[in-house]
């Protein structure tokens, strides 16, 4: 008899790496898979007949597209009694407080940050007050369809930061993703910069920089990691940082904003490489020393400045994690902030929002102490302005952080 030939054994195959996962006390009964804030659209009614005073029109017709389902409800709305002051725009809040988690709601111009607890209003320090002039809006247009070479319109947050070197540039910490895309591979075009738009005299977001309190910056060109633009989402999630570079002379349009300088203009944050306070079981709340900031423009209430704050954890090797903030698309790139362990420094910015789930709670933050983000920021600081005069699509630079500018 012929020996019978041995069983088949089908090849060994790859299995998919598993999507991230919220942390086991976030678990519902059915995950939904983690995504990138959703870039908003946002399709102004008028346009300026010059981005940059010194470069031209860099025209281009708006096209139209599919609006995606609308970003999920804060967890808090404001009470409808609550004052409206005058003054520089802060906070007012409107949620129950639980322990070690503080919502607060939207930017009115007032004073001070009330959350409810119990019935009873307490009062709440909010973010520093040189935020609300460093922070903005980020208005970009994006390939949408590269064979057809059409560009939507969206909208990100970001926050100008302390810069101390005379380098003829101010630098605007946000996320990649409001930079360049990772899908059609391609650097953001027709940018703005509005910082406070908070008080903007408009209905929201538009091309009219004469009504806002400082006008707008054009910036000349991004900085991301090479990481960022050779993978897509969620595999480069660790390198969701990213930078605008802005000119000092030519980039300002519309309001006279003192100075064409936007660092002076507008003032800065501090930028920390540093790994913050996480995980801290000693304290809960504020005052403990993990006690975290994520800020940003939601497009859900846009014009308005929004945080959510509690104490900071990790979600994994790379993301930090607030478990609770409920800011939507639109914040992305909003900075995050932690007070400085070291006694009379001021807040600084320690990472910034990049993504959340669409049916839960909670943001996540790259590391900027990672060692990359640095590296980053320095080639930000130094990189030819001449990057700015690339083609559409091609006005940014995608460096390794163990690169130097020449």
């Amino acid at each position: 008899r012929r020996p019978r030939p041995p069983p088949r054994v089908p090849p060994p195959q790859r299995l998919p790496l598993p999507l991230l996962q919220p942390p086991p006390r976030l678990l519902p009964r059915v995950q939904p898979p983690p995504r990138l804030l959703p870039l908003q659209p946002r399709l102004p009614a008028t346009r300026p007949t010059s981005w940059r005073t010194t470069r031209g029109p860099k025209e281009a017709p708006f096209r139209r597209r599919l609006v995606p389902p609308p970003p999920r409800p804060l967890a808090s709305t404001p009470p409808a009694s609550a004052p409206l002051l005058s003054g520089i725009c802060a906070l007012q809040a409107a949620a129950q407080l639980t322990p070690g988690v503080v919502w607060c709601g939207v930017v009115w111009c007032g004073v001070v940050c009330v959350p409810r607890v119990g019935g009873q209003r307490s009062r709440l320090r909010p973010p520093p007050l040189a935020l609300f002039l460093a922070a903005g809006r980020i208005y970009f247009e994006m390939l949408t369809d590269p064979d057809s070479g059409s560009w939507g319109g969206y909208v990100c947050s970001g926050t100008v930061a302390t810069d101390p070197e005379n380098n003829e540039r101010s630098v605007i910490v946000t996320a990649a993703h409001c930079i360049f895309d990772d899908v059609s591979k391609a650097f953001a075009r027709n940018v703005l910069f509005i910082p406070n738009q908070a008080e903007t005299s408009g209905g929201g977001t538009d091309f009219d920089c004469s009504n806002d309190p400082l006008g707008c910056w054009a910036p000349a060109f991004g900085v991301v990691d090479v990481e960022w633009t050779t993978r897509t989402f969620p595999s480069n999630a660790k390198w969701d940082y990213g930078f605008y570079v802005v000119e000092t002379s030519g980039a300002h349009l519309g309001t006279d904003a003192g100075s064409d300088s936007l660092e002076v203009a507008a003032g800065s944050m501090a930028v920390s490489f540093a790994s913050p306070k996480f995980d801290d079981a000693s304290a809960m709340g504020e005052g403990a020393a993990d006690y975290a900031r994520a800020l940003g423009y939601s497009y859900s209430h846009d014009p308005s400045f929004m945080f959510c704050a509690q104490d900071l954890t990790l979600y994994s090797a790379t993301n930090w994690w607030l478990s609770s903030c409920g800011l939507s698309g639109g914040a992305s790139g909003g900075p995050w902030l932690q007070a400085s362990s070291t006694p009379g420094e001021e807040k600084h910015i320690f990472s910034v929002n990049s993504w959340g789930f669409t049916s839960l709670p909670g943001m996540a933050g790259p590391r900027f102490d990672a060692g990359f983000a640095q590296g980053v920021w320095e080639i930000a600081k130094c990189a030819d302005l001449a990057v700015g005069d690339a083609d559409e699509g091609k006005q940014g630079l995608a460096v390794s952080p163990a690169s130097a500018c020449p």
